[in-house]
């Protein structure tokens, strides 16, 4: 409560002074985000992942007020140019929850916005939700109400055949309800009709692990094998790639380079820099991040996010190495 209300004032204060007037980004805006749900209330989506695709269009709408909406590629070319008078925009959705192409892909069609998803390609077709999802909702079966994010890190960062394990036995005991549509992984055919709609598709790993620490071979199956996959089954050229959870040291950035990758986003501002554009910093939104401390939507607090006011709040609890 005391850290919402600190960030509403402090948002609010910056919105009274003007701060676009004197606040000039020294890149172009790359927001991300996960799930995509009729509603975010609902139980089930893990807090921090899902939006709602009404909290989905006011930001879409709230931002291309501020900025010119452009493909990934288009975002690199003006990052390398200077771009124009007016500042431009990425949208992107990590994962690859069928909930994009159920609900997000038609609003973005609608008002003509193009977009990133970022596919776990292992999870393509699953009839599961993914790992992370199901590690959440057994966590809170086992009675963590919320569980924190911190938790869910420390787990994942076990083998995940352990973690396959642990979930299983949690839902053995505690059965899950069925998953909605919109948690499953998308299908084939789901990433098809979105490249046909204008989606452009990245690499987000093969099975989602955490990079930072894993063997070379396993990290180098995970980056290329992922890539292969993709162009393999789709037909496309895949340049782009996401690091699950943001997480990333030097010697990540080095495989993502030698995978082929021209460009890689992270989901902070911390960066490489000997290799700038493999480390890309997003702003991750999601159905609460943008309410002030009386729970209401607020463009003020949407501005400081994207402004990159927000995080000078707290540092980056993610592990980038010595980087």
């Amino acid at each position: 409560m005391i850290r919402a209300a600190a960030k509403s004032a402090l948002c609010r204060a910056l919105a009274w002074s003007r701060i676009e007037a004197w606040t000039a980004r020294a890149e172009p805006l790359v927001v991300g985000y996960h799930q995509v749900v009729e509603d975010a209330r609902a139980p089930g989506p893990m807090p921090g992942l899902a939006t709602s695709v009404r909290m989905l269009e006011r930001h879409l709408d709230f931002l291309g007020r501020r900025f010119r909406f452009v493909d990934l590629d288009e975002l690199a070319e003006s990052s390398r140019t200077g771009g124009g008078a007016r500042p431009v925009a990425a949208v992107t959705f990590d994962d690859g929850y069928a909930g994009v192409r159920l609900h997000a892909a038609p609003l973005l069609r609608r008002k003509g916005i193009p977009a990133t998803v970022f596919v776990v390609t292992d999870a393509i077709g699953s009839n599961r939700p993914f790992l992370h999802d199901r590690l959440h909702r057994a966590l809170v079966r086992s009675g963590h109400r919320r569980p924190a994010p911190e938790a869910q890190r420390t787990l994942r960062a076990r083998p995940a055949q352990e973690v396959e394990r642990i979930v299983e036995a949690a839902e053995a005991s505690h059965p899950p309800p069925s998953p909605d549509a919109d948690s499953l992984p998308l299908s084939l055919a789901d990433l098809r009709a979105l490249v046909a709609s204008g989606f452009s598709v990245g690499s987000h790993t093969r099975t989602h692990p955490l990079l930072v620490g894993l063997p070379d071979a396993a990290r180098r199956d995970e980056l290329e094998g992922s890539r292969r996959d993709l162009e393999s089954r789709l037909g496309l050229s895949v340049r782009h790639f996401a690091y699950p959870d943001g997480q990333f040291d030097s010697a990540v950035v080095r495989s993502v380079a030698d995978a082929g990758y021209r460009h890689a986003y992270t989901v902070c501002r911390h960066r490489d820099t000997a290799r700038p554009q493999l480390t890309i910093p997003r702003v991750m939104l999601w159905e609460r991040s943008s309410l002030d401390s009386a729970g209401a939507f607020s463009g003020a607090v949407l501005d400081c996010q994207t402004l990159g006011a927000v995080p000078l709040l707290g540092r980056c609890p993610r592990d980038h190495g010595a980087s």
